[in-house]
C-alpha cells in the first residue's frame, strides 16, 4: 500500500512489520555476507548470514546496545520474538554463494 493510499482512505490496513536486507560487499566482489532485520513498532530481529539472531526491545533499548537472545524473555517478548522469526522464515531464504561463477541462490 501506497503513502499516497492511505492519505486517501485513512481506514486503509496497514502492514504491521518492516523487512531489510543488506549485502556485504556491496557490488563487485559477489557478497560474502548477507543479513536480514524485520520490526515491528516495539522489537527488532536481526538475522545475520542465517545463523546468528540477535533481538532489541526498542522501547527500552532504542540503541540496540542489549541482545536479548539466550536471556530468559518474558512472555509479550517471546510471542514478539516468535512472530518476527516466523515473518522472517515466511518472507526470506538465506543466500549462499553457489558454484564457481559465485552467483548467490536461495536456499531451500
Amino acid at each position: 500500500m501506497s503513502f499516497v493510499s492511505l492519505l486517501e482512505d485513512p481506514n486503509a490496513s496497514v502492514r504491521q512489520t518492516i523487512y531489510a536486507e543488506k549485502f556485504r560487499p556491496s557490488g563487485r566482489p559477489l557478497f560474502k555476507s548477507h543479513s536480514q532485520a524485520v520490526r515491528d513498532q516495539r522489537y527488532k530481529l536481526i538475522r545475520l548470514d542465517c545463523t546468528n539472531d540477535e533481538f532489541y526491545d526498542l522501547a527500552v533499548d532504542p540503541g540496540e546496545r542489549r541482545n536479548l537472545i539466550g536471556e530468559d524473555l518474558n512472555a509479550q517478548q517471546q510471542k514478539a520474538l516468535d512472530s518476527l522469526s516466523r515473518t522472517l522464515d515466511d518472507k526470506t531464504s538465506c543466500l549462499t554463494i553457489a558454484g564457481s561463477e559465485g552467483r548467490p541462490s536461495r536456499s531451500p
